[in-house]
């Protein structure tokens, strides 16, 4: 039942990757080992997620738009050992990811005052579409298994939940 300093700690990691650029690419020829490279990546999209997911459960604005961000989305290194030891599921990061730039529109397009030239219906159905691809367009490992609740995973259920939240 902190909510407050979550927001405000994630707010600081904000800034504080903002602050070291962790939201541009580094060329390959500065940072060589993928596996650092990586570990950078998620550790900004992990923040990312953060912020969109706590900021819209307590009605409060992102800390970063999208066009400021000039980062590649998470990716997979070889060999395939390597990144199962170092790293979670990529395709499952992606999605939150892409969850939460959703939510991060529907707070911007449906909370803020700023002024649209669309209508509010036009931009609730936009949003709603946006949604509806993203649950359609899940890779099959990351559904929920209607015909047998017991084989979903942990993680699976709360990425579906943080959807039927935001829907």
């Amino acid at each position: 039942n902190r909510r407050h300093s979550a927001y405000v700690l994630i707010g600081s990691a904000m800034r504080l990757g903002l602050t070291i650029g962790l939201n541009h690419n580094i060329p390959e020829s500065q940072f060589i080992d993928p596996v650092e490279r990586q570990h950078r990546v998620r550790i900004f999209w992990t923040i990312y997620i953060c912020d969109r997911m706590w900021g819209s459960k307590m009605g409060l604005p992102s800390q970063i738009s999208d066009e400021d961000i000039h980062l590649d989305m998470p990716s997979s290194i070889s060999p395939p050992e390597l990144h199962r030891e170092q790293f979670s599921d990529t395709e499952y990061l992606k999605a939150n990811i892409n969850l939460a730039r959703i939510v991060g529109e529907t707070i911007a397009k449906l909370y803020s005052r700023r002024k649209y030239n669309e209508t509010f219906l036009q931009r609730v159905q936009k949003l709603l579409k946006a949604l509806k691809n993203w649950v359609e367009t899940l890779p099959e490992h990351l559904r929920l298994n209607e015909d047998d609740s017991e084989v979903n995973k942990k993680h699976i259920i709360s990425l579906h939940l943080s959807f039927n939240q935001v829907r």
